[in-house]
């Protein structure tokens, strides 16, 4: 049966072309993610070297990189919504196809995520957490800079 063949040729040819497409979007959302946090890393440089050699121009200008960077959470946070959702298509698709062919290769992983066996933490919390904890360590440590008295240092 020759159709059968063709058939199967297709769906695995259909399996591969998904698969490289969930590699391109992990590898955006990798791309995109380090220049993000990165950028970040800087601006809090930038914002506790500079503008930390003159105490008013800190205590005045760091609540906007401090919103800066609460911006640049929240841009980083939507763009791995956005691409994960299409990843959600894609291996729903994958599943799919792994069905009609009978393979186990990611219907493995999803039984176990879904049955509890595999001790997991979603990515999406942990992304959460991870993007939740500079905003928070800026605005205490902004605000310990800010309650601390000032001391002149003479060289």
């Amino acid at each position: 049966m020759p159709g059968d063949s063709d058939n199967k040729n297709s769906l695995i040819k259909e399996f591969e072309t998904t698969q490289d497409i969930m590699k391109h979007y992990d590898l955006i959302n990798i791309r995109f993610g380090v220049l993000v946090q990165a950028s970040t890393y800087i601006l809090i440089y930038f914002g506790f070297s500079t503008l930390s050699t003159n105490r008013y121009v800190f205590l005045y200008f760091f609540p906007f990189i401090v919103a800066l960077v609460i911006l640049l959470e929240i841009i980083v946070a939507k763009w791995f919504r956005r691409h994960r959702s299409f990843a959600q298509i894609k291996i729903k698709r994958l599943l799919e196809i792994e069905k009609e062919l009978g393979w186990h290769q990611f219907s493995m992983v999803d039984e176990a995520i879904k049955s509890g066996k595999e001790k997991t933490t979603a990515i999406r919390k942990l992304l959460f957490i991870y993007f939740c904890i500079f905003p928070f360590a800026l605005t205490v440590a902004y605000f310990i800079i800010l309650i601390c008295p000032h001391k002149a240092v003479s060289p």
